[in-house]
């Protein structure tokens, strides 16, 4: 089981694979204060004990497994980690299908070339005589393309798709998703994530919203006091 502890809040928040978890803050300063510090935590900015992230009572680095977007028309389906992941799985693929010495066999002569260029000049040069399959995708800048997608739903589940298939986050948190889609949006994403054991967090500012279906809700008035719903 999964769970994050902010501080300051009565309630953790727990995942579980039939509900997306919402946080919903009516305070404006508790909301922006409780982003400001998932974001800097997500990008191992800062440390400490402000928010706990665990897995079965074991204490998980928060940098390695939550992903913040907060920013719906610009989803890099393109970051390090993702295509880090990438380079690893085609490397993978390839050497089962033809062998790691497949590579260098093919790449013989062009090193050949390269190096009847390089004797000519008057001078010492050094350079790697090898080359693994990751190496090579990173130099020739192999990546997704980020415009076959032309809208933020479908770009951010092509996005709960490269993550599930690389097995990247224990956690996606989307801030104010409710500003950029409309209510039967939000529920295809819910059940996007859902189908692909995507443990999702939302994080949203505002009123008391009505309950949507997969929903588990923590509510914070501008009293402070905490609600806990579930559709």
């Amino acid at each position: 089981m999964i769970t994050l502890r902010f501080v300051g809040f009565e309630n953790l928040v727990i995942f579980d694979e039939r509900y997306v978890n919402l946080i919903e803050i009516a305070e404006k300063e508790l909301f922006k204060k409780t982003v400001y510090i998932i974001n800097k935590y997500s990008k191992n900015i800062e440390d400490g004990n402000d928010i706990v992230l665990l897995s079965n009572d074991n204490r998980l680095e928060i940098s390695k497994n939550i992903l913040v977007v907060n920013d719906f028309y610009n989803i890099d389906i393109n970051s390090n980690k993702i295509l880090k992941a990438l380079y690893n799985e085609v490397e993978i693929q390839y050497n089962y299908e033809y062998g790691e010495e497949n590579l260098l066999k093919n790449l013989e002569n062009i090193f050949s070339n390269l190096h009847q260029i390089l004797c000519s000049y008057d001078f010492e040069v050094e350079y790697k005589r090898e080359l693994k399959v990751a190496e090579l995708l990173k130099c020739v800048g192999l990546k997704f393309n980020e415009y076959y997608y032309d809208n933020p739903l479908d770009n951010l589940i092509c996005l709960f798709d490269l993550i599930s298939l690389f097995k990247l986050y224990k956690i996606i948190v989307l801030v104010n998703m409710k500003l950029f889609f409309n209510d039967e949006e939000i529920v295809e994403i819910y059940k996007s994530a859902l189908h692909r054991n995507i443990n999702l967090l939302i994080l949203e500012h505002g009123q008391e919203s009505k309950l949507l279906e997969y929903e588990s809700k923590i509510y914070i008035d501008n009293d402070f006091d905490e609600f806990v719903l579930k559709k």
